[in-house]
C-alpha cells in the first residue's frame, strides 16, 4: 500500500467514522493517536454501553443453558479404594502457591475458599491505612477486584479493559462493584496467572477510585464507554447474575476476614 493511499484511508477512518477533524494534522500525528481515537465509538454513549450489556446477557444465558444440561454420569459413584492415593498424586502435580504479591498481578484463587470454579482477581495495590502521620500503605493488606467470567460488562459498575501484551490483545472485565481488601495470608494461597499492562492497570484503578469517590485525578469519561448499561427488560437477568457473584465472592471475603483475625 502506498503512503498516499494509507494516508487517505487513515483520514477517512478518523473523519467519517469517528468524526475527528484531520485538517492540519500530519499522518504521523494521526497515527500516534490511532489507539485513542479508535476507542471513541461511532455510536452514541448510550448505544455503545447498551450493546455491551446486551452481549453480556447473551453470554450469560448461553452459560446457564450449558449448566442445565444433564450429564448421565453425574450420579455415578466413581470412588475407589485408591482415592486417597490418587488425590495425593494429583496434589503433587499442582504448582506451589506464589507468595510474592505485586500490583497488577492476576491471581487465581485457591478452591479452598469455596468460590467454586477457578476465579481470578487483579491486585490493584496495597491497602491504605490511617496512622499518626497520615495514611500509609499496609504491607499485609491488598485491594483486589475480581475478574468476570464474561467478556462484556453487565452494568455501569463493571469495565471492559483491553490489554495488549506481546502483540496479543486480551479482553478482561473488572467487577469494580466487588472490589475488596484481602489479607496477605489469603493472597499468598493463590497462583499468578498473568498480569495486566500499565495502561490497563491505570484505567482499572481510575475507574475504581471514581466508583468509590476517591482520588484527586480527573476521571477520563471515555472509560465510561467501556461499561454496561442494561435494558429494563434484562433487569431480572442482571439481578440473578449479581446475586450469584456476590454469594460466590462473599465466601472468600468472610473466610479472609476470619483468617486475618487469627
Amino acid at each position: 500500500m502506498s503512503k498516499t493511499v494509507f494516508d487517505s484511508l487513515l483520514r477517512e477512518v478518523f473523519c467519517f467514522d469517528r468524526g475527528v477533524d484531520t485538517k492540519g494534522k500530519s499522518t504521523k500525528e494521526l497515527w500516534d493517536s490511532f489507539d485513542e481515537i479508535l476507542r471513541r465509538p461511532s455510536k452514541s454513549e448510550e448505544e455503545a454501553r447498551r450493546e455491551h450489556s446486551d452481549m453480556f446477557v447473551a453470554e450469560y444465558q448461553i452459560r446457564k443453558r450449558l449448566e442445565s444440561v444433564e450429564d448421565p454420569d453425574m450420579d455415578r459413584d466413581f470412588s475407589t479404594s485408591d482415592d486417597d492415593k490418587a488425590r495425593a498424586e494429583c496434589l503433587r502435580l499442582v504448582d506451589d502457591f506464589d507468595p510474592d504479591i505485586k500490583k497488577g498481578q492476576i491471581r487465581m484463587m485457591s478452591p479452598e475458599f469455596g468460590i467454586g470454579e477457578p476465579r481470578r482477581v487483579v491486585v490493584l495495590g496495597k491497602w491504605m491505612s490511617a496512622g499518626e502521620n497520615g495514611e500509609k500503605h499496609d504491607d499485609d493488606m491488598f485491594v483486589v477486584a475480581p475478574l468476570s467470567r464474561f467478556n462484556n460488562p453487565a452494568t455501569g459498575q463493571e469495565i471492559q479493559i483491553l490489554d495488549e501484551k506481546d502483540g496479543a490483545c486480551f479482553v478482561r472485565v473488572v467487577q469494580i462493584w466487588l472490589i475488596h481488601s484481602l489479607s496477605r495470608k489469603t493472597l499468598e494461597r493463590s497462583w499468578v496467572s498473568g498480569e495486566i499492562g500499565a495502561r490497563a492497570l491505570k484505567e482499572a484503578c481510575s475507574f475504581a477510585n471514581d466508583y468509590m469517590g476517591l482520588g484527586n485525578e480527573k476521571f477520563d469519561e471515555i472509560l465510561r464507554l467501556s461499561t454496561g448499561l442494561p435494558r429494563r427488560e434484562h433487569e431480572g437477568v442482571i439481578k440473578s447474575y449479581m446475586d450469584e457473584e456476590y454469594k460466590r465472592w462473599s465466601n472468600l471475603f468472610v473466610k479472609d476476614h476470619a483468617k486475618f483475625l487469627d
